[in-house]
């Protein structure tokens, strides 16, 4: 049977679902990280978010953001992104709101 998911790490859907302008949004609850994929309606690309703790992205303050072509290529690399963030995550179940710190980013 084939997996559903993109990543080993997280559920992520493949490709085809943003190609289709399906918008995804998950998380890994032992590090109080939170992701969203949105593709854009106007061009082609899809903005990735990035937010720790238990708010909804609309309630939290510091949420990261990039932008990726609607491409597998750029799927490919959304998903990188999103492993690699989270894997550089210490073990939490409670980020300050200031994890990413004054407007600088902590993402390698």
């Amino acid at each position: 049977m084939a997996s559903s998911s993109y990543s080993k790490i997280m559920e992520i859907p493949k490709f085809f679902l943003f190609s289709e302008g399906g918008i995804y949004s998950g998380g890994k609850y032992d590090k109080s990280f939170n992701y969203k994929i949105v593709p854009s309606k106007s061009d082609d690309n899809m903005t990735v978010y990035i937010w720790f703790g238990k708010n909804c992205i609309d309630k939290s303050e510091n949420v990261e953001s990039r932008v990726y072509p609607l491409t597998e290529e750029g799927h490919a690399d959304a998903v990188r992104w999103i492993e690699e963030t989270y894997l550089a995550a210490p073990l939490t179940d409670d980020y300050p709101a200031s994890f990413f710190g004054e407007g600088t980013s902590v993402i390698p």
